[in-house]
């Protein structure tokens, strides 16, 4: 399949155009004449000087791939909703205050990369996406994430890194599918004690969380690879901790480990990578 590079030539064969890729044009202003693209299945647009995008953005019906990163885009146009074919979406790096209420309208989309934006509440509408595998929602500005997380079947990563989340909710141990999950650099202080019902959970990233302790259950991680707790003040792992059988990394750095703990650790695991 042709990648188009340039609008020139895009125009010149509309019908023909599904993918197109104008990443790195420098381009502040869209015309409106690229929603005539109707067969348009794949845009890179990343890395350029987008402030809107135009109010009839939503007739790229076919999309089915969008890559805003890197721009400068505050919102999207409400005609926006209408891309219902839309299975990846990144806004990586730009200046998004908030999604429209109804943004759960996009029902296909399974990637969506909303981080490093300005994004304080997300609306409950986007819980509605329940075929996403991939949510990033780091580096925000998020006191709040909803229960309703749990409507998210499929999610297989989330991260929610470097945001103000105080309180975890409950119902993100109770996501079966989920592998990979990021949590660093929130004032959290603790973890519920449901955590060990991750039983797919390969990566946890608890880093710089102000936590003293962990709760036994994250023993029941039996499929957790790498644990990342650094910068904390804990000063002991639980006594099952070394029930975690496959794990073959831990960052333990910047904690309030005793020698004691430390070497009751390394003699549990005298086989993995462990960063104090």
């Amino acid at each position: 399949m042709k990648i188009f590079t340039s609008l020139e030539n895009a125009f010149s064969d509309p019908i023909l155009v599904e993918m197109l890729d104008l990443s790195f044009k420098d381009i502040d202003e869209l015309p409106k004449k690229i929603c005539d693209l109707r067969n348009l299945k794949k845009l890179n647009l990343s890395d350029n000087q987008l402030e809107e995008l135009p109010s009839n953005f939503g007739n790229l019906q076919n999309l089915e791939w969008l890559d805003l990163q890197k721009n400068l885009l505050e919102f999207l146009p409400l005609s926006f909703l209408n891309l219902s074919k839309l299975k990846y979406l990144s806004l990586y790096k730009n200046e998004i205050i908030s999604l429209d209420k109804d943004f759960g309208r996009l029902q296909n989309l399974q990637y969506l990369i909303l981080k490093g934006n300005n994004l304080n509440l997300l609306p409950e509408t986007l819980f509605d996406l329940n075929k996403l595998e991939y949510l990033g929602l780091e580096s925000n500005n998020i006191t709040i994430f909803s229960e309703r997380v749990i409507d998210l079947i499929y999610l297989k990563q989330l991260s929610l890194s470097d945001n103000d989340i105080e309180i975890l909710p409950v119902n993100i141990c109770l996501l079966e599918n989920l592998e990979q999950l990021a949590i660093d650099r929130n004032p959290l202080k603790l973890l519920p004690d449901l955590i060990g019902n991750l039983k797919k959970l390969k990566k946890l990233d608890l880093r710089d969380t102000n936590l003293q302790s962990i709760p036994d259950s994250i023993c029941d991680l039996e499929q957790l690879d790498y644990l990342f707790l650094g910068k904390n003040y804990i000063s002991k792992l639980p006594d099952r901790i070394g029930d975690l059988k496959n794990l073959s990394y831990m960052d333990l750095t910047s904690n309030n480990f005793g020698l004691n703990e430390k070497e009751r650790i390394i003699e549990i695991f005298p086989n993995i990578t462990i960063d104090w």
